[in-house]
């Protein structure tokens, strides 16, 4: 019965050890990096807030904010609306976070983003740097 017992605790011990190997490695910014990605309505800034908050109680910096789905050319009522809506939420997030955070904004496009050639138009926009 001890035996059981404690390999329990070696196996215990283990994760703590890997828990810490963790830690190291995702705070370090040559190892790794931390992308919000969200969209412009209430509640997608809502929970970028509190996800960033949380990486932040965690000292984990965020480096980039994709801004996804921005309506860019409205060509009727209901896109005037909605692009209205959004640049108030892009402002929001864009004076909240940009003095520290890249923001980048993808467009909303007409299709879903599959294939060689729609990945291509993505990374033409996120890696524009």
């Amino acid at each position: 019965m001890k035996k059981g017992k404690r390999s329990l605790l070696e196996i215990i011990s283990g994760w703590e050890d890997l828990a810490e190997k963790v830690v190291r490695f995702i705070r370090d910014p040559q190892k790794s990096e931390f992308i919000l990605v969200t969209i412009p309505e209430a509640l997608g800034v809502k929970q970028t807030e509190t996800n960033h908050h949380r990486l932040d109680e965690y000292q984990l910096k965020v480096n980039y904010l994709i801004i996804n789905n921005v309506i860019l050319q409205a060509d009727c009522d209901f896109h005037k609306k909605r692009q209205e809506m959004q640049q108030a939420y892009i402002q929001q997030l864009t004076n909240r976070y940009s003095h520290r955070i890249q923001l980048i904004e993808t467009p909303l496009f007409p299709h879903e983003i599959k294939g060689v050639e729609k990945i291509g138009r993505i990374s033409d926009i996120l890696f524009k740097m």
